[in-house]
């Protein structure tokens, strides 16, 4: 029966994602509203200096039946001011558990109280003000200037903020009260009740001072939102959209194919058309850091000016936070300088070893593989063009001319070389005026690459491939689409950095401001755990906090108090 259920819930979704990509971008709300996600967010405490990292995860507490079909995998994670301008912003991988990473807090931030938000592009179809928010504190010891925000642009009357209370169904407790420098500290915590969580809980260890007990609930007048679908879900990786339109008029311009290319080690491809309105959609594969893309569009109507507008990958909604003045209590002075001194010390000490390590996910062995054939042009006698080479030493590419425009056909074995047109790169740039490709010189070009079978990317079928391969990988000085756009985009953020392990060498100082932070999955209904991490050289009082969500996703803490000498 649940899987008859689970059969219909599938085919509905795949019906709705048919309706939205066709262009029928509106929904019924209370579906709409069926289909809403949710994430909660945590961190391993409030305050910071800059230099360091922002340890956060975050639940995905949405609904069960939507949880399980993994509708988003990426999650969008910003440190914002108050009238909601970004200051870091970070993309995460995202599953059903939900997720974790780390965010760095440069130098040129200001000293103040910033909000940490959490958000999938799907939730960016309903109010910004159901994303996940927590209230960061920033010390920024190198300058003297604080965070402001005019008291004009907020509105602190409809929003709330409250205690989290201490919940003591959740016992956690240390085997000693109080510990020497590095020296291992046993935890243990009982769980008295087994759906106490609803699929994880963190527990963290810092020094008592550095956690704020107010969070921000939400804003209680509604955000006015409409039915319309703006946003897909990225059920596979990062996607990168938007429309293109007619320059002269800004009318949008419908199923005319574009090329996306990226920058890295396979230089891949990508193909798509746009939609009735316009619109286009690229599924990006897994990759890691910034990147360099390439996008244009292939225009055979001289009639119109294509320009191609890219969508803000981050929310670009506005919204209204209460502003929160900055102050350090008299009980806070002493552990925020504590703080500032441990951070700088380690970044004397430890300069290196905070750098993301990002994952290559790439390889050298170009996006198709190993070409049918590879003509390297210092290998014969130089010819005076680059349509010599093709019809000397190529024979299986012919050059064809219609309508005054010439184009490339490869010869081969399948019928689909006969019906569709190659896919012919500079560079592994998708170039369409096949004139500017010919007057290349072939001094400038290293070899070119020929694929005798059909590809296919996406919705698009290309009759094979060729690829000019320049020597500089300048493209050759070929002229780009007047219409195409170099930019960098930001890919996933690695979320496995290691911060908080303890030093070995007794010669540099163990100055970790987090002792310990880690996400525990309570799917296995363990009720006791016990785990250990060791103390640093900072003496003084320190807190480790249990912290989770309830069924009722509300948060649920408690934690245990030590001494270090």
């Amino acid at each position: 029966m649940n899987n008859i259920f689970l059969f219909w819930r599938q085919l509905f979704l795949f019906m709705f994602f048919v309706q939205v990509i066709n262009g029928q971008n509106s929904i019924n709300t209370t579906i709409k509203n069926g289909l809403k996600e949710e994430v909660k967010i945590q961190t391993d405490r409030s305050t910071y200096c800059v230099g360091e990292y922002i340890s956060f995860v975050a639940y995905n507490v949405t609904n069960k039946n939507l949880r399980e079909l993994n509708w988003s995998k990426v999650l969008y994670v910003e440190l914002i001011t108050a009238d909601g301008k970004p200051v870091i912003q970070s993309k995460f991988e995202f599953d059903s558990i939900g997720s974790s990473g780390q965010l760095f807090i440069s130098k040129d931030i200001l000293t103040g109280n910033y909000y940490l938000r959490a958000y999938t592009k799907w939730m960016r179809n309903y109010s910004p003000y159901d994303f996940s928010y927590k209230v960061i504190k920033i010390i920024n010891p190198y300058n003297n200037e604080l965070l402001q925000v005019k008291q004009s642009d907020t509105d602190s009357g409809s929003f709330d903020f409250k205690k989290i209370n201490q919940n003591d169904s959740i016992q956690i407790s240390s085997n000693k009260s109080v510990y020497k420098k590095r020296e291992k500290v046993n935890l243990h915590i009982n769980i008295l009740e087994k759906t106490m969580f609803l699929n994880s809980f963190t527990i963290s260890v810092i020094k008592k001072g550095l956690e704020q007990k107010n969070k921000y609930v939400s804003k209680t007048q509604k955000y006015n939102i409409d039915d319309r679908i703006w946003f897909i879900p990225e059920t596979q990786s990062i996607s990168l959209t938007g429309s293109v339109v007619n320059l002269p008029d800004s009318t949008p311009i419908p199923f005319i194919p574009l090329n996306l290319t990226i920058f890295n080690s396979n230089n891949e491809p990508y193909s798509t058309l746009t939609d009735e309105n316009g619109q286009f959609y690229f599924a990006l594969p897994q990759i890691y850091g910034n990147i360099e893309v390439f996008i244009s569009v292939v225009n055979k109507n001289e009639n119109i000016i294509p320009s191609i507008l890219v969508s803000n990958d981050f929310c670009t909604k506005h919204v209204e936070l209460p502003f929160i003045p900055f102050k350090i209590d008299s009980s806070e002075n002493l552990v925020i300088k504590e703080l500032c001194i441990n951070s700088q010390i380690s970044e004397i000490y430890k300069a290196n070893t905070y750098k993301l390590e990002l994952a290559d996910t790439s390889t050298d062995i170009p996006f198709y593989g190993t070409p049918t054939n590879s003509l390297f042009l210092d290998d014969y006698v130089q010819l005076p063009t680059l349509e010599d080479y093709f019809n000397e030493l190529l024979p299986y590419v012919s050059i064809k001319k219609s309508n005054k425009k010439r184009y490339f056909h490869i010869l081969g074995i399948y019928s689909e070389l006969n019906i569709y047109d190659p896919l012919v790169l500079v560079d592994f740039v998708a170039v369409s005026n096949i004139d500017w490709i010919l007057s290349i010189s072939p001094k400038k070009v290293e070899r070119i690459d020929v694929v005798e079978i059909p590809f296919i990317r996406g919705n698009s079928v290309f009759g094979g491939i060729i690829n000019i391969i320049s020597k500089g990988r300048d493209f050759a000085g070929v002229s780009l689409p007047s219409s195409g756009r170099f930019f960098s985009y930001k890919m996933l953020t690695n979320n496995n950095i290691k911060i908080n392990e303890p030093e070995n060498n007794k010669r540099i100082p163990d100055v970790r401001n987090t002792l310990y932070w880690k996400c525990f999955d309570v799917s296995n209904n363990k009720t006791s755990l016990n785990f250990e991490f060791t103390t640093g050289d900072t003496p003084g009082e320190y807190i480790a906090i249990i912290k989770g969500f309830d069924v009722n996703k509300n948060e649920v803490t408690n934690y245990c108090t030590f001494e270090v000498k």
